[in-house]
C-alpha cells in the first residue's frame, strides 16, 4: 500500500471521528435544551445520514486512490470534495491549459436530443398516471432518457436536453396546482439536476471494481443533487405536513430520504445495463463526427489547392 493511499485513510479517519464527535456533542445540547426537544428525532436523523453520506464517499475516494492511475479525473475531483477529501486535490496533476477540441452540432445530436425527449415526455406521462406509493414513491423511470443522454450526448448537448426536459414538467398534469416556486425546486431542479452525469461519464477499465466506482458516482452525483432539491421544496412549502415531534428541515430529511433510495435503486439496476448495451449508439455517433471532420479536412485542402 502506497503512501497516498494511507494517507488517505489517515485523514478520512480523522473526519469521521470528528465528525462523530460534533454529532455527538450536538445530540446532547439538543436533548439538554428543552426549547429544542421536538427537534431531537431531526437532529439525529441528519447527523446520521451525513455521517453515511459522508463514509460512503470517502469509502470510493479511498477506492479511487488505491489506483495509481486515476483515469477519470472529473469524477475524482467531484467525490473528492463531496468527501471533504481536500488533500485529493493535490495528489492529482491536471492541465488546465489543455486546448480542447469542441464539436460542432450536428443534424444527428439535434435529432438524439429530440428523440432523448420525446422519450422522457411519454415515459413521464405514462408514469404520471400510477398512482403513487407511500411516501410519495414513484416509478422515475423517466430519468433513464436523461442519464443515457448524459452517456452519449457532450455536455452542452446534455444541458440543453434536461433544461428543455425540465421546462416541460411545467405544462405535465401534476403541476397545475403548485406555485411557480414549489414547481422550480420539485420539478424544474430535479430533471434538470442529470445534466451533471455528462462530466462524469465512466470510463471503460480493465479494472471491475474501478468501472463499477465510476458507474456508482455517474448516478450518485445526480441523485445527490435531487435529493438536496426534494428536501428544500418539502421544508420551505410542505411544512404543514411534518409530523409531531419534528421540524420542517428533519420531516422533508426523513420523508424525501424514501422516494430518493427507490430512485436510487431503480437507476443503479437499470442504468449501467442500458448505457453498456446501447453502448454502440455512442461509438456510431462518434465515428459519424469523426468521419464529419475529416471530410471538413479534405474539403479545405482541395479549396487550398
Amino acid at each position: 500500500m502506497n503512501k497516498k493511499v494511507i494517507l488517505n485513510i489517515i485523514f478520512s479517519l480523522i473526519r469521521m471521528i470528528l465528525f462523530f464527535g460534533v454529532a455527538i456533542w450536538l445530540n446532547i445540547e439538543t436533548k439538554n435544551n428543552a426549547d429544542a426537544v421536538e427537534n431531537l428525532a431531526s437532529v439525529i436523523f441528519t447527523t446520521i445520514l451525513i455521517l453515511i453520506l459522508l463514509l460512503l464517499f470517502n469509502i470510493l475516494a479511498t477506492i479511487l486512490n488505491v489506483y495509481s492511475e486515476i483515469t477519470n479525473k472529473k469524477s475524482y475531483i467531484i467525490i473528492s470534495l463531496l468527501a471533504l477529501n481536500i488533500e485529493n486535490l493535490f495528489f492529482i496533476k491536471l492541465n488546465f491549459y489543455q486546448k480542447h477540441n469542441f464539436m460542432k452540432w450536428k443534424t444527428l445530436d439535434i435529432a438524439m436530443i429530440g428523440l432523448l425527449l420525446a422519450l422522457f415526455c411519454s415515459i413521464n406521462l405514462i408514469t404520471d398516471i400510477i398512482p403513487p406509493m407511500p411516501f410519495f414513491v414513484t416509478l422515475s423511470f423517466k430519468f433513464l432518457p436523461l442519464f443515457f443522454g448524459a452517456y452519449i450526448l457532450t455536455f452542452s448537448q446534455t444541458t440543453l436536453l434536461c433544461f428543455i426536459a425540465a421546462i416541460f414538467t411545467f405544462i405535465f398534469p401534476g403541476t397545475y396546482k403548485i406555485s411557480f416556486e414549489q414547481w422550480l425546486f420539485d420539478y424544474f431542479f430535479t430533471v434538470f439536476s442529470p445534466f451533471i452525469a455528462s462530466c462524469l461519464k465512466p470510463i471503460k477499465n480493465n479494472k471491475k471494481i474501478f468501472e463499477t466506482v465510476d458507474w456508482l458516482i455517474f448516478i450518485t452525483v445526480p441523485l445527490l443533487m435531487i435529493y438536496l432539491s426534494r428536501v428544500v421544496a418539502g421544508a420551505l412549502f410542505w411544512f404543514e405536513n411534518a409530523w409531531a415531534g419534528f421540524g420542517s428541515w428533519g420531516y422533508s430529511l426523513i420523508f424525501n430520504s424514501f422516494n430518493t433510495i427507490f430512485d436510487y435503486i431503480l437507476l443503479i439496476v437499470l442504468v449501467p445495463p442500458m448505457c453498456i448495451t446501447l453502448d454502440f449508439i455512442k461509438y456510431k455517433m462518434k465515428s459519424f463526427h469523426n468521419n464529419e471532420i475529416l471530410e471538413d479536412k479534405s474539403n479545405i485542402i482541395k479549396d487550398k489547392d
